[in-house]
This record gives C-alpha cells, sequence and structure tokens, in this order.
C-alpha cells in the first residue's frame, strides 16, 4: 500500500542521509584531534587509522572526509533525484567542481614526485592526478546536462512513461 511505501522511502531516505552524513563527519572529529594529540606517527594509531590518512599531508588528515562527503552528496542525489537527470548532473556539476577547486588550492595528498621517462619535468603524481580525476568527473556531468538539455528535455517532454507505446489512431 502506498502509505507504507511512504513511511519506508521516507525512513530509507533518512537513514541514507544519517549515514552518509555521520559517516564522514564523525572521521573528521576523530582525525581532527589525532594531530592535536601528536598521535598520527604513533605505530597503534597508524595500524587502527592510518590507511584513512596516510596519503594526506599532517595538515589535510580529515581530507577524506572530503571525498567521502561529495561521493555521498552525488550517491543520496541520484536516489532522490530519480527521473531528474538535470538535477543529477547540476548537483554532480557543483560537487566535481567544488572538489576540484579544493583539491587544487590545498593539494592535500603527500607528495609523491614522479619523473617523465627522458624528461627533467617532475609531477605530484597524487594530487594531479586527482585533479585530472575531478577533471573527467566535472566533463562526464557537463556533458551529461548538455545531452539532457539538447535530447533528452525534448525526449521526455514528448512521451509518456513508456516511450515504446504507440498513440491509438
Amino acid at each position: 500500500d502506498s502509505a507504507t511505501q511512504s513511511v519506508v522511502l521516507a525512513l530509507s531516505a533518512l537513514i541514507l542521509v544519517v549515514i552518509t552524513v555521520g559517516v564522514p563527519a564523525g572521521g573528521v572529529v576523530l582525525l581532527r584531534r589525532l594531530p592535536h594529540e601528536d598521535k598520527l606517527r604513533d605505530p597503534q594509531t597508524r595500524a587502527t587509522w592510518g590507511a584513512i590518512y596516510d596519503i594526506f599531508q599532517d595538515e589535510h588528515v580529515s581530507f577524506k572526509a572530503v571525498v567521502m562527503s561529495r561521493k555521498a552528496l552525488v550517491a543520496i542525489t541520484m536516489v532522490l533525484a530519480e527521473g531528474r537527470p538535470e538535477v543529477q548532473a547540476v548537483v554532480g556539476i557543483a560537487a566535481s567542481l567544488a572538489y576540484l577547486v579544493l583539491v587544487v588550492q590545498w593539494r592535500p595528498f603527500i607528495a609523491h614526485p614522479v619523473s617523465p621517462p627522458c624528461s627533467a619535468i617532475r609531477i605530484d603524481s597524487f594530487n594531479a592526478l586527482e585533479i585530472m580525476s575531478a577533471a573527467v568527473h566535472l566533463g562526464n556531468y557537463l556533458f551529461s546536462l548538455v545531452l539532457f538539455l539538447l535530447i533528452g528535455f525534448e525526449a521526455a517532454s514528448s512521451s509518456d512513461d513508456d516511450p515504446c507505446a504507440t498513440t491509438p489512431e
């Protein structure tokens, strides 16, 4: 029945939001305490939590929460805006652009410079890869929005729920 379905949907959305906001927030609280307590290099702390923060510079140990928040925002949008690709694309564009700006400004990853063969150029590999990845995500969402505006909107407005249905004459 539709009342039960509405309750289940509302409860599911609440759980989704609590988990996707709560986990990154909890991570931030935990990881922000570690540098102040001088535990970042403690062997026991590294064994337990190191996989979360080892690739980040000390001042950006909680950047993983930014990564998780971006993914959570996009995931929640995909669920809550089902059937609304323009909303999904706009949220994806905003999240990807904000993330790209943060990575470019903060360069949160520990530098692991690499040199291409036969070159004196040194590339900060983790930050460069994350910048390229964020730019690709941004491009994908922009392309999706353009496709929707050029093709999808017309198709969505000219058909019923069943795109294969024919109009009786």
